[in-house]
């Protein structure tokens, strides 16, 4: 099973004001759950949809960050992670059942899954195929998938939603051919694009939810042993 994302041409890769709030809202739950006392050890399956090791990795050099879906192979006798990030794979393949289940194993008991997917099959467009994407998700349905492999204490939110008329009218009101490049990638958007962001990332980390946006991250935990006491 890979789970490595292959490399995106640089025009399929998100737009850097999008990449930059999507690590902030990593950031904000990885450092909520992990413990400060100790270095982190951090499966990261982001591939090109989010590059958490980029995005991540100079904010905790202490870390430990592994981006080898290896990791989780039977037999490959590596010590369990504290949390794995999950990006394009799920909605690169048809049935993520596997996948879901090979990160639940790689993890220690009360380790934290983070999964991103692309979100609602109405955004489905011709710039999704550039990307790998054949699968987009709703919430109830992604909650599904994770408590099917054992997950507990899901929570959800959509992002990139303040922009999502806009989104909506470029998919939906723009002319044949479209633009296959990722939504908001011109330099005369980037700026008000990120000011969304911040309000939205703003919102997120005191406690809201977004529901509805382009993407959709999950969050969830591996059970300790004293759950099922």
């Amino acid at each position: 099973m890979n789970t490595d994302a292959d490399r995106l041409p640089a025009a399929a890769r998100p737009p850097l004001w999008s990449s930059r709030l999507l690590g902030e809202l990593l950031d904000h739950e990885l450092c909520r759950a992990l413990p400060a006392s100790r270095a982190a050890r951090v499966l990261d399956l982001s591939g090109d949809e989010g590059d958490a090791v980029a995005l991540l990795g100079p904010r905790h050099p202490a870390w430990s960050w592994v981006r080898s879906a290896d990791a989780f192979a039977p037999g490959s006798g590596d010590a369990p992670f504290d949390a794995a990030i999950v990006g394009s794979a799920p909605a690169s393949s048809g049935d993520c059942a596997p996948l879901l289940s090979g990160v639940f194993g790689s993890l220690r008991p009360g380790g934290l899954a983070l999964v991103n997917v692309p979100a609602h099959r109405w955004l489905a467009s011709e710039a999704d195929s550039p990307r790998g994407i054949r699968r987009r998700f709703g919430a109830a349905e992604l909650r599904a998938e994770l408590s099917a492999a054992g997950f507990r204490g899901i929570q959800s939110t959509h992002w990139n939603s303040l922009a999502l008329p806009l989104l909506w009218a470029r998919l939906r009101l723009s002319r044949p051919p479209r633009s296959t490049a990722p939504f908001g990638s011109s330099r005369a958007a980037a700026v008000p694009l990120a000011a969304l962001g911040a309000v939205e990332s703003a919102w997120i980390r005191m406690g809201g939810r977004w529901p509805a946006g382009q993407y959709l991250l999950a969050v969830a935990r591996r059970p300790l042993v004293s759950d099922f006491a």
